[in-house]
């Protein structure tokens, strides 16, 4: 898929439409599926939102590129909280998941970036570590991941108390994602099979760096583009046939694409 890097003038039209519904808008995630410090706006695309009124704002980074003045750019940027990424149960597992990653050098920017939230007294933001956990066979009912891999923990052992969270999970399926089952075999969530909902596309809306809108969060590689925000204002967009198309689908439970591969809807 095409890659890039959100502008700020596609940032600032966000904004400007965000003014309209800023009483209905609770949280603002600056990520979706590639790595937001790629951005040299980041720290004032988070202040600009924080600024607007936004409760919440929150991102998910690989914590490759963080660097002294970064880390104090985003601990005066108002940002909420920031999950940083960390893969498999070994350092070696990591970076074979996180291609060109180096988990220790992630696990040192962490501890730094920790040392200087410490040392400012800070309140925000707040950190977590996310860690997905694979394995070739598959899951027995009701077997829960590590709370947190013996490399991570023993690394940040000064820290664990100021760390916010761990969110532990398996390896899901994505939809449109290939995975190779000689590595990994893939499960789905239990679901309830009668369900004909899904709070991602009644209550959140994903926008990607160059405009395009998709349905939700899940939607990776734009197999379902409802618009376009250069193109169209955020209310028009969510009340289009698009999308009130797709809508309809999960609650007849005639799963379109990319609905119908998403562990989040169907079975």
């Amino acid at each position: 898929m095409e890659r890039g890097i959100m502008k700020l003038d596609t940032f600032d039209r966000i904004v400007d439409n965000m003014l309209f519904h800023i009483k209905s808008v609770r949280v603002a995630v600056l990520y979706h599926g590639g790595e937001p410090l790629l951005n040299r706006n980041f720290a004032s695309m988070a202040r600009k939102l924080k600024l607007l009124g936004v409760p919440y704002v929150k991102t998910v980074s690989n914590g490759m590129l963080l660097t002294e003045s970064l880390m104090e750019d985003i601990l005066e940027s108002g940002l909420d909280s920031i999950e940083f990424s960390l893969d498999g149960e070994s350092p070696e597992q990591n970076n074979m998941v996180r291609k060109n990653c180096d988990a220790m050098k992630v696990l040192s920017n962490i501890r730094l970036f920790m040392e200087k939230k410490r040392a400012l007294s800070a309140t925000a933001p707040a950190v977590y570590i996310a860690t997905t956990q694979f394995k070739k066979e598959r899951l027995n009912f009701g077997e829960q991941p590590l709370k947190y891999p013996l490399y991570i923990s023993e690394y940040l052992s000064d820290f664990l108390d100021d760390i916010h969270g761990f969110k532990t999970t398996f390896a899901m399926k994505w939809p449109h994602m290939h995975v190779n089952n000689e590595l990994y075999e893939t499960t789905r969530n239990v679901q309830d099979k009668s369900g004909n909902s899904c709070d991602h596309v009644n209550n959140t809306i994903t926008i990607r760096w160059n405009g395009d809108v998709v349905p939700c969060c899940y939607d990776l590689t734009s197999r379902y583009i409802v618009g376009n925000i250069l193109a169209q204002d955020l209310t028009t967009i969510w009340n289009n046939d698009a999308f009130l198309v797709l809508r309809e689908s999960i609650c007849q439970r005639e799963f379109i694409s990319p609905c119908c591969a998403c562990n989040a809807v169907n079975n």
